[in-house]
Order: structure tokens, then sequence, then C-alpha cells
């Protein structure tokens, strides 16, 4: 699932642009900072992707709480907000995930 370059944490690209720069070569200092530009952008991509699914699970279980009145003895609708609601929690609990992974890299 996971290649070398998104194994790397920030600190390991740091590292490896310090020593980069500590042996003069140019080519690896500007390699390490990009790929260090990429390693932020794709983590900054996968919490957006994981904020609109959150909000989209959000309101398809709005959606199916208004049909509630309307259905109030539906068994086979409470149980897709059920299993929504465990979506949502799962979703919930990969959005902390990265957005801890997140500040750790800042704080770094």
């Amino acid at each position: 699932m996971f290649n070398n370059e998104t194994s790397l944490e920030v600190n390991d690209y740091l590292d490896l642009y310090i020593l980069a720069r500590n042996l003069g070569d140019n080519d690896w200092q500007q390699d390490m900072i990009t790929r260090l530009q990429r390693h932020i952008s794709n983590r900054s991509l996968i919490l957006h992707t994981l904020w609109r699914e959150y909000k989209k699970v959000d309101e398809e279980i709005h959606e199916l709480y208004s049909q509630l009145p309307k259905q109030a003895s539906s068994k086979e609708l409470k149980e897709k907000i059920l299993n929504l609601k465990k979506r949502k929690f799962d979703i919930s609990n990969k959005i902390q995930m990265e957005e801890r992974r997140s500040a750790k890299d800042a704080n770094s």
C-alpha cells in the first residue's frame, strides 16, 4: 500500500535535506524539497477528501432522519442510519489520525 516515498515522515525529509546540504549536493537538496512539498500536499489532500466524505455522510444521515416521521416503523431506514453513523465514526477517526500526524509534523 505504501511506497517508500509516502512512508517517509517530514523529519526524514528534513534530515535528508540537511545531509544533502552538508554534502554540497544541490540536486539532492532540491529533490528533498520537492518530495517534502509533495508529501505535505498529499497529506492535505487526504484530509480534504476525508472531510468531504464526512460531510456527505452527515448530509445522508440528516436526509434519512427527515424521512423517519413519514416511515416511523421502517427498520431498514433505521439500519441505514446506524450504518451511516458507524461510517461517520470511522471517517472521524481517520481525520483525527491525519490531523495528529499533521500536527506532529508541524511541531517537528
